[in-house]
């Protein structure tokens, strides 16, 4: 072994695991370049990312290009999850992974069977919460359903685990760590050949899951640990901008000026994730948002939009909004006029006003619902979702496919809307298929669409050859950059904070990554090195705040920018523009009609009211314009009276009571019929009642007001409601 390599001990309640032959490279070119030597001599790579992987691999293709060579044999490169799950498929193993479906449906079956903790809100979220638990506890080597230890909420989870893992093993389903295990087992029995020599680059930690598989595969073959870090010096500090904005303009404009320069292997990494919208903005303005063909593709910005955020899936989704909105009727006017949606003549969008939006009249939905299918709209299959009503899930699921198939949706116009309706039809299906019988309602349905979707993300395949490469801090990990720049290296996000965990108990959350700020200071400094060893000359920025209220802290691992009288940078696009920013169209259309208007006769004053500042102002009027300036500027500048609100919901003093008496009508018209055996008994009757009082709420309109309005007649599990109190006092009497 050459410098920096040694020999590192892996070990695990005091036992000694496995020995790797670890080597530190001082820059990711210098490991880059060992590593491709390495493919060469036979050795399978394993990747902490599939970026990196595909870098190697784009590396290989090009070294046997420029050799001449016709036809080659792809070299055993990938990133380690892909790894495993390629070598797992084959066994044939009796079980299948727990796929984010299935394992919400476990959990919701699981919490049936086990009393609802007081203060927690059952449903899919909460579903959702459970799994990361378990996926963070089994990837640390932790029992998710060890004893208790007298923690409320731990000893909780603790007994939903124990049934959760009954009912995962009943349906044959395997966790991450169970297929690791697995894996492991069968390369010991010789099930599968492993690979003969293993090289694990561009990873953080490995978690104890992973070490224990890689016991089980050292034993049969030579696996080293290979890392790129670099620690700071004096020439590592912090400019300083005063916004992000003003950040993200500069460090733009000067990456597009080293990218025209002849520099093609820049990076530019963004440790606050908010940072993104600001970068694409910039970048979209630089290229004067023009068209980007790939074969002149100057940037290639990775992170794309939520599955959740993504316009298509919230269209589709919109039916199922439709029961809990105060108006409904400009939520179906959003989907009836959709660019997903085809649309069906010339006058589509008149006639969808004309009934959609009257003036004065809100109107009922399912009225509404009829004239536009009386106009020939195909919405007769939106009326499903007008009534509260329990169903299965694919129920509901089914009923969102037939609007889909009637309204010819989606219709799509790039490859992030292919690959968002691609997401949301695997989705809905997975959704009828693992859970289909889960009863629930319309919000319920919503709930469990979005919590299913959480991680999913819709984003545009750009190759990866573009001279300007995008990243996040762990996708950067291992590549190799001519110059790369790093912004929001602020104290916010470098230490990133401590991760809090509700359903883990202080002693677990002692023993998994991340939950101290020891460990997060640690990571801090780890992941400083391996950007610092990314490129041979790394820019490193950060702003001093957003807005008037979000101050950010300097990062405590490196000195801001000094050395001059000004420290702060500023970036001035209308006194001195860059010059990259001139490709900007607003900028220059902007700067055009300042010279002319400067060049122009004075112009005639306006006519025109013009807002006047009083002469003084009353108290209440100093508190208003302290409060809100814009609610100042309005009233008492321009003089606008604000509007009427509008009420929704159920009016106390008439509609509760006419509400009431049909309920009690119906409900006392069918009692001697349907609970012969009342006062005698109440089962019946408060299954009767129940039951008239959802028959007549669905024949009303309202939502969310309807719900709560059950909730006041009804009541729950910890309050009796105003009609079974009332019941209850009519059997005493």
């Amino acid at each position: 072994m050459g410098r920096g390599d040694s020999q590192s001990i892996l070990r695990e309640a005091g036992r000694i695991i496995i020995t790797l032959a670890h080597r530190t490279f001082p820059s990711a070119a210098q490991m880059e370049a060992a590593l491709n030597e390495a493919v060469e001599g036979g050795y399978t790579l394993l990747t902490g990312t599939s970026r990196l992987a595909r870098r190697l691999l784009h590396a290989y293709r090009l070294r046997k290009i420029k050799n001449h060579e016709k036809g080659w044999q792809t070299p055993p490169v990938s990133s380690f999850n892909r790894w495993v799950r390629s070598n797992f498929d084959p066994l044939w193993e009796p079980f299948r992974p727990l796929s984010r479906v299935a394992a919400l449906r476990l959990w919701e079956e699981a919490v049936h069977r086990v009393s609802l903790l007081e203060g927690l809100n059952e449903g899919p979220f909460l579903f959702l919460e459970l799994q990361k638990a378990f996926d963070l506890l089994t990837r640390h080597g932790l029992n998710p359903a060890s004893p208790p230890v007298g923690h409320r909420l731990s000893d909780w989870r603790r007994e939903v685990s124990k049934v959760f893992l009954t009912l995962a093993e009943t349906g044959r389903f395997v966790s991450w760590a169970q297929v690791l295990e697995r894996l492991g087992e069968a390369f010991e029995a010789n099930r599968l050949r492993p690979p003969e020599k293993v090289i694990l680059c561009g990873f953080d930690l490995l978690s104890p899951i992973e070490r224990s598989f890689l016991e089980r595969l050292g034993r049969t073959s030579s696996i080293s640990f290979w890392q790129a870090a670099k620690g700071p010096d004096d020439n590592n500090t912090v400019r300083v901008y005063a916004t992000p904005e003003q950040e993200c303009r500069d460090v733009c404009a000067e990456i597009l000026r080293a990218w025209n320069e002849g520099k093609k292997r820049l990076g530019l990494v963004f440790l606050d994730p908010e940072y993104s919208r600001w970068i694409e903005q910039c970048f979209e303005e630089l290229v004067d948002r023009e068209e980007r063909p790939p074969d002149k593709l100057r940037y290639n910005l990775t992170l794309g939009t939520s599955l959740t955020e993504h316009p298509l899936f919230q269209t589709a989704l919109v039916p199922l909004r439709l029961l809990s909105e105060a108006e409904p009727q400009r939520l179906l006017s959003s989907l009836l006029t959709s660019p997903y949606v085809r649309k069906g003549g010339t006058n589509w969008d008149e006639g969808i006003r004309r009934v959609l939006w009257p003036l004065g009249d809100r109107g009922k939905l399912e009225r509404n619902l009829e004239d536009l299918d009386r106009l020939g709209y195909p919405v007769g299959s939106i009326r499903l979702f007008t009534a509260y009503r329990r169903r299965p899930l694919s129920y509901w699921c089914s009923g969102l496919e037939r609007v889909w198939k009637d309204l010819s949706f989606p219709i799509c116009s790039c490859e992030t809307d292919t690959l968002a309706k691609d997401h949301l039809l695997h989705l809905s299906e997975e959704l009828s298929n693992e859970a289909g019988h889960v009863e629930t309602d319309l919000t319920g349905a919503l709930a469990w669409f979005v919590s299913s979707a959480q991680g999913f993300e819709v984003i545009e395949k750009t190759p990866e050859t573009a001279g300007i490469q995008i990243l996040t801090p762990i996708e950067s990990r291992g590549l190799a950059f001519e110059r790369l720049w790093v912004v929001g290296v602020h104290g916010r996000v470098l230490p990133e904070p401590v991760r809090r965990y509700s359903f883990l108990d202080p002693d677990e959350i002692r023993q998994v990554e991340g939950t101290t700020a020891e460990a997060q200071w640690e990571a801090g400094r780890r992941n400083l090195s391996y950007l610092l060893a990314s490129s041979p000359e790394v820019t490193l920025s950060r702003a001093v705040s957003q807005g008037e209220d979000e101050v950010f802290l300097p990062c405590p691992f490196l000195p801001d920018e000094t050395g001059r009288e000004n420290v702060r940078r500023t970036i001035d696009l209308w006194q001195s523009p860059p010059r990259e920013w001139m490709r900007a169209r607003w900028l220059r259309e902007g700067l055009q009609g300042i010279v002319s208007t400067q060049e122009e006769e004075p112009q005639v004053p306006s006519s025109g009211p013009v807002p006047s500042l009083p002469r003084s102002l009353e108290v209440t009027e100093v508190e208003t314009l302290l409060s809100c300036p814009f609610r100042f500027f309005a009233s008492r500048l321009l003089k606008l009276e604000p509007l009427e609100e509008r009420e929704w919901g159920l009016d106390p003093a008439a509609e509760r009571g006419t509400l009431i008496h049909r309920i009690l009508k119906r409900f006392v018209s069918c009692l001697h019929r349907e609970a012969r055996d009342w006062p005698e008994r109440d089962e019946k009757a408060l299954e009767l009642l129940e039951k008239t009082v959802d028959t007549v709420l669905s024949e009303e309109e309202g939502g969310l007001f309807l719900e709560a309005e059950r909730l006041r007649l009804l009541g729950d599990d910890q309050n009796e409601g105003l009609l079974k109190v009332w019941l209850r006092e009519e059997q005493q009497r």
